[in-house]
């Protein structure tokens, strides 16, 4: 276990530069959100309706149920996802940028209705539905993000960075599928909680 931790934290470590580039670029586009509800809260509707299609899509139309399978089934999605990015980045890293920019919009948006609605439910909300999952689902998407970049931009090493890309995939399985499961069984239940 010690032997993998290193590994990774060494993997990690060789592409600091890379990570902290896409981090910035998705604080960047979250800040753009959070303006976006400033000056057009008006386009929550459409969000929502936007949102609502994506996860009747995981979920094949389904209802979301607290359940294993559900847990399963957003896992699956997030982790094809990841995958996508992790190697369809290769085309001059466009996926990568794209999906960051448009995710982390979303998500400042999101953020945004809940700073400036007067009768809305708070922060604190927000935080609570956002927070538990996303301290691995975040980092993880931020992760292949930045693996997919660089796999399309840094040509010289283009071996040596697809077989990091492979490499990072386990890491990648294992974060999102604890997410997923926190999403359904602690984030679930917390927003269950509060709509009551």
């Amino acid at each position: 276990m010690t032997k993998l931790w290193e590994f990774y934290k060494h993997l990690l470590q060789q592409n600091a530069a890379w990570l902290r580039g896409i981090t910035w670029w998705a604080a960047a586009s979250a800040g753009a959100g959070v303006l976006t509800a400033a000056v057009a809260p008006e386009l929550l509707a459409k969000l929502q309706r936007f949102l609502d299609e994506i996860f009747r899509e995981i979920l094949g139309g389904e209802e979301v149920i607290l359940n294993f399978r559900s847990a399963v089934l957003i896992f699956k999605n997030n982790f094809a996802a990841g995958g996508v990015l992790l190697f369809l980045g290769i085309f001059f890293g466009i996926l990568p940028v794209v999906s960051v920019g448009l995710n982390f919009f979303i998500l400042g948006f999101l953020l945004g209705i809940f700073l400036f609605s007067p009768a809305g439910p708070g922060i604190g909300v927000f935080l609570l539905s956002v927070l538990p999952h996303g301290l691995l689902e975040i980092p993880a998407l931020l992760l292949a993000a930045a693996f997919g970049l660089r796999l399309g931009v840094a040509w010289r090493t283009w071996r040596q960075n697809l077989k990091q890309n492979f490499q990072i995939l386990p890491l990648l399985a294992g974060m999102f599928f604890a997410a997923a499961v926190i999403e359904i069984f602690v984030t679930g239940r917390v927003v269950e909680w509060l709509l009551e």
